[in-house]
C-alpha cells in the first residue's frame, strides 16, 4: 500500500518470515509478532528507508514533473542529429528529382521517428523509474500525461528539395494542440503497458511464492 516495488517487498516478507520462524524455533507455540515491532510502524519504516536510497524517492517533484520534457528535448535533438547525417549519407536530402520513393520513405520515417522514440523512451525509463524507486503509479501517469500533452501540442512539416539548397523541416510547438493524436496516444500506450505488467506480476506473486 505504500508503493513499493514488489522485489522490495517479497524481500521484506522474506526476512519477517524468517525472524517469526526464529521465534518458533525458541519453544514457543505461536509466533510472537509483537517482538517484531508494530507492523505499520515497520512498514512506515522501510518505505522511508527505501525512498532515502534513491534520487527519484527523495525528491519526486524535481525528477518526475520537471524531469520528462526537457529529457525528451535533448533525445529529440539527438536523433534528428542522428538521422540528418544518416540521410546525408544515403542520399535521401538530395533533391527529389534524383532521389527513389525510398529515400523519401526513410525522410519522412526519420522525421516522424525524431519525435515518436523520445516520447516512448522518456515514457518507459521514466516509468518505471517512478515505479522502482517506490515513488508509485501516480508519477508514472503524470509523466505519461506531460509526454501527452508534449506529443499533441509539437508539431513537424518536412519539405523535401527539388532543387539544391531549397528543402526545409521545421518543429515547434501549437496552441491549440496540431492534433497529432497519435503522437499524444503512444505515451499512453507505454504507461498503460507498463501498468498492466507491475499488476500482473503483483497478481502472480502469491501463486509464485506458493
Amino acid at each position: 500500500r505504500r508503493r513499493l516495488p514488489r522485489f522490495y517487498v517479497h524481500r521484506v516478507m522474506r526476512e519477517f518470515d524468517d525472524h517469526s520462524q526464529d521465534i518458533v524455533a525458541e519453544h514457543q507455540a505461536t509466533p510472537e509478532f509483537d517482538r517484531l515491532g508494530d507492523p505499520r510502524q515497520l512498514a512506515k519504516h522501510f518505505a522511508t528507508e527505501f525512498r532515502a536510497r534513491h534520487f527519484a524517492g527523495r525528491h519526486p517533484w524535481l525528477v518526475f514533473l520537471l524531469g520528462p520534457i526537457p529529457c525528451t528535448i535533448a533525445l529529440a535533438i539527438l536523433v534528428y542529429t542522428a538521422s540528418y547525417w544518416l540521410l546525408q549519407m544515403l542520399g535521401s536530402l538530395q533533391p527529389m528529382e534524383s532521389t527513389n520513393w525510398r529515400s523519401q520513405f526513410l525522410a519522412i520515417t526519420a522525421c516522424h521517428a525524431g519525435l515518436i522514440v523520445p516520447l516512448l523512451t522518456v515514457t518507459f525509463c521514466f516509468g518505471r523509474w517512478a515505479l522502482r524507486s517506490g515513488s508509485g503509479a501516480r508519477w508514472l501517469w503524470t509523466v505519461c500525461a506531460l509526454e501527452c500533452l508534449l506529443g499533441a501540442l509539437v508539431h513537424t512539416q518536412l519539405k523535401l528539395p527539388t532543387a539544391p539548397g531549397n528543402g526545409s523541416f521545421s518543429i515547434g510547438l501549437s496552441f491549440p494542440p496540431a492534433g497529432n493524436w497519435l503522437f499524444a496516444a503512444l505515451p499512453l500506450l507505454v504507461a498503460v503497458g507498463l501498468a498492466w505488467h507491475v499488476s500482473r506480476r503483483a497478481d502472480s506473486a502469491p501463486l509464485a511464492a506458493e
